[in-house]
């Protein structure tokens, strides 16, 4: 049964016994996503909402203000909806599951306040990202009409405090099992068409997954059959036909990053728009002169055709917006689809020249295809194209180290030649791992602003 082979491998395996590529990955994931969650919290939309969000005193850190201590479960909230605002979180490539959101403010939490080592927390995050990547490759929820963010994301939380905690395998079973009975509705279209509830399934899913690992520690069990009950019977979701993960503990292997800051089915596109912007303007010609963009693009990014988003997040998830913004502002980055940036007048006629047609898709009904053509004519005759088989930061196109430690120094507002450089190259290369997890708020994001 899955879920007594889950909580088995779970809970007996150690750091040590993961590929060597798992141990690199997951050290890439947790410092990719540790970079966006500490700018997600600088986002005024974040720190609004945020703002009278009820909390109880404790000792886990809120990263966005780490002199506020909060209780674990407080700051897991709040660090997920952080790190879910920007979009620039990674995902697991083979389906859909931002793994490293659902795990990462929980395990870290968990961590924090045991006092225990960065190594710890990085094993953590390893089994609650295969419980995630574990479920989505079972069953299709996203042709059932979910979002992993409300719908997985407990499961995977619970998964990553149990290990944090050294929880046994019947322990083990009974939080992920109790977790799936909390499993949210989370219904995609509100990603598609902007709704920001959408922002805060992530970080409340966490808290939720934080509470069936207490209920599990106090006796509280789901029935051994619950995955299914939840998923097939609930959600009515179908078997999962795409590839499947062979190996316990590789999941994370497969695992992108983001280099702009919108859904990754969009990526494709924003990076052939900003090389064609490039060759327009190295012919000294205006961007404002195009007069037609044409994005050929399969599978889901072709229901992301929303011209007048009126969200941060609807901007995220519009192809005509991520297009325009792109040729526009020579730019993929959080400002490219802020709230500002979504009721621009210039941006809002550019998005009205974009045509959005269908190239042939891929395998699984074009999910495996998340490649984009991109061709735009300007009013003096002139055209220009541009095709991306594969996004950057697809595990078949990493994306290079440097650039990756660039990004979080970024994201946590440091400077590029100062010691949060090297600090996240160390960590990267392991040597931190024997350091206490409050290394992370106390040292490794110290140089932030």
């Amino acid at each position: 049964m899955m879920l007594e082979e889950i909580a088995e491998w779970a809970s007996s395996v150690r750091f040590e016994d993961l590929k060597k590529e798992a141990r690199a990955s997951v050290r890439e994931v947790v410092l990719d996503d540790l970079g966006v969650i500490v700018a997600g919290h600088r986002e005024e939309e974040v720190q609004g909402l945020l703002a009278e969000w009820q909390s109880s005193s404790g000792n886990a850190t809120m990263l966005g203000q780490p002199q506020k201590l909060v209780h674990p479960w407080t700051a897991t909230e709040l660090n997920g909806i952080a790190g879910c605002w920007l979009e620039l979180d990674g995902g697991f490539r083979t389906a859909t599951a931002h793994a490293g959101l659902y795990t990462i403010p929980a395990a870290l939490a968990t961590a924090e306040v045991n006092d225990l080592l960065v190594e710890d927390l990085l094993m953590s995050v390893v089994v609650g990202y295969e419980v995630a990547a574990r479920i989505v490759t079972r069953w299709d929820i996203v042709r059932a009409g979910s979002h992993a963010h409300g719908s997985v994301a407990a499961l995977a939380a619970a998964a990553s405090c149990a290990k944090a905690l050294g929880l046994d395998r019947s322990e083990t079973a009974a939080a992920i099992g109790c977790a799936a009975t909390l499993a949210m509705a989370a219904p995609f279209n509100h990603a598609v068409h902007g709704s920001l509830a959408r922002n805060i399934w992530a970080g409340s899913a966490g808290r939720l997954g934080c509470v069936a690992v207490h209920c599990a520690q106090m006796g509280l069990t789901a029935l051994p059959t619950v995955l299914d009950d939840v998923y097939h019977d609930v959600f009515s979701a179908e078997e999962w036909r795409g590839p499947v993960i062979a190996e316990f503990g590789t999941a994370i292997i497969d695992a992108y990053h983001k280099p702009y800051s919108c859904c990754q089915f969009l990526h494709s596109s924003v990076e052939a728009s900003l090389e064609i912007r490039g060759r327009i303007e190295q012919d000294g010609l205006d961007p404002a002169r195009i007069e037609r963009v044409v994005v050929s693009v399969s599978g889901k990014a072709l229901e992301f055709t929303d011209r007048s988003p009126k969200t941060s997040l609807g901007a995220r998830f519009s192809l005509p917006h991520a297009t325009a913004a792109a040729l526009v502002l020579g730019s993929g980055g959080p400002l490219a689809f802020s709230r500002a940036a979504a009721g621009d007048g210039v941006l809002s006629q550019m998005r009205e020249r974009v045509d959005i047609v269908e190239r042939s898709a891929g395998g699984n009904g074009g999910l495996d295809d998340r490649g984009s053509r991109v061709s735009i004519k300007m009013d003096s005759g002139e055209t220009f194209s541009a095709e991306i088989d594969k996004p950057l930061g697809d595990p078949s196109r990493p994306i290079e180290r440097a650039r990756l430690v660039d990004k979080f120094v970024d994201l946590i507002g440091a400077d590029r030649e100062g010691r949060a450089t090297d600090r996240a190259v160390d960590f990267l290369d392991g040597r931190f791992d024997d350091n206490k997890v409050s290394f992370i708020a106390n040292t490794l994001l110290k140089d932030g602003k």
